[in-house]
């Protein structure tokens, strides 16, 4: 029975150079245009046709809400994170848990944790999202 390797476990599993070439050339426009919030609904279509919904969902919410990595230098190596709001995540982020996507992770202070890769930091993105979508279900929310 052939196994199916998602983008997502790539990701992070710390193997994107084995994505493909037009995810790479997503990331590189949307770096070079942060604020430009139709490209990650580019990059969402693009990833529907390709059937990988937790990344697909997890640029949609992005630009949505107008949340992206945002990118900082550390020891000469760009690194990407998410913004925090008062030393918590903002509510589409559970504070208290984090998920075992630790691949991509350079560090973490306090609540902010720190991604080798924009890819990385997106992964972890739709994980947590992923998380919070089965966590609303239980509650019955």
């Amino acid at each position: 029975m052939p196994t199916t390797v998602t983008m997502l476990s790539l990701i992070r599993d710390s193997a994107e150079q084995l994505l493909p070439q037009e995810l790479h050339d997503f990331v590189a426009k949307i770096v070079a245009n942060p604020d430009d919030m139709a490209i990650p609904l580019v990059v969402a279509d693009w990833l529907k046709e390709q059937d990988e919904p937790e990344l697909e969902y997890a640029f949609r919410w992005m630009a949505k809400h107008n949340k992206k990595p945002l990118s900082t230098n550390y020891n000469d190596q760009s690194e990407f994170f998410f913004e925090c709001f008062d030393g918590v995540y903002d509510q589409f982020f559970l504070p208290s848990y984090i998920s075992p996507l630790s691949a991509g992770w350079l560090r973490r202070i306090n609540n902010t944790i720190y991604f080798a890769t924009y890819l990385a930091a997106v992964a972890w993105l739709a994980v947590e999202l992923d998380e919070l979508k089965k966590h609303l279900q239980v509650e019955g929310m």
